[in-house]
Parts: structure tokens; sequence; C-alpha cells
């Protein structure tokens, strides 16, 4: 999964103060977009994803939903970066993505 390579986000080509903007408006929600779109795009079940992480589908299936309302642990991150086959840079880029296509849409 690599988005840096199909187009870059907004949020890397903005001024300063539009990414202080977008930086301010991270929400869990925006975790949970990325979680959910970078299992879709490593095209796995969130049954798979369980089998390669510590994590049962339930947790898994709250981490994606829109009412998640923590930011997850780094060690937790880790464990779906080691899953997805990406580095934390790029999950950090997709939670920022998904922050800037939120922002834009409202």
């Amino acid at each position: 999964v690599n988005r840096s390579t199909a187009f870059t986000p907004l949020f890397f080509v903005r001024s300063v103060e539009v990414q202080r903007e977008i930086i301010l408006f991270l929400e869990p929600f925006h975790v949970a977009l990325a979680l959910r779109s970078l299992r879709l795009e490593c095209g796995m079940t969130q049954r798979e994803l369980s089998r390669l992480t510590a994590f049962s589908t339930a947790t898994i299936s709250m981490r994606e939903g829109k009412r998640y309302v923590s930011f997850p642990s780094m060690s937790t991150i880790e464990y779906y970066c080691e899953a997805f086959g990406i580095s934390v840079y790029s999950f950090v880029f997709e939670v920022f993505w998904q922050a800037d296509a939120s922002l834009s849409s409202s």
C-alpha cells in the first residue's frame, strides 16, 4: 500500500497554517478510517488481520468504527503496520490523508 506514489494529499503541499489546522482537526475517527482503508487495500478481512496481529476481530471492528474515541498506542500502530507491511510513516501519512479528505469535504 503506497498512496504517495498515486497522489500527494493536500496536507503535504499546503501552507503551514493549513497543515496546523489539519493537525488540530485530527481525531481518533481519522485513525479508524485509515485502519479500515489500509486493511481493505491489503485485501484483508478483519478475521485475517486478527490472525496477523494480537487483536480479536471485535477489537479490530471497534477500532475501525465511526465512534472509536481513543487514539491507539504506538505499539498498537506498530502491530497494524507490520500486518499491513508498511512503515509507521506510511500509516501516519494515511491518517493525515484521511483528515485532509474530511477537512476538504466539510
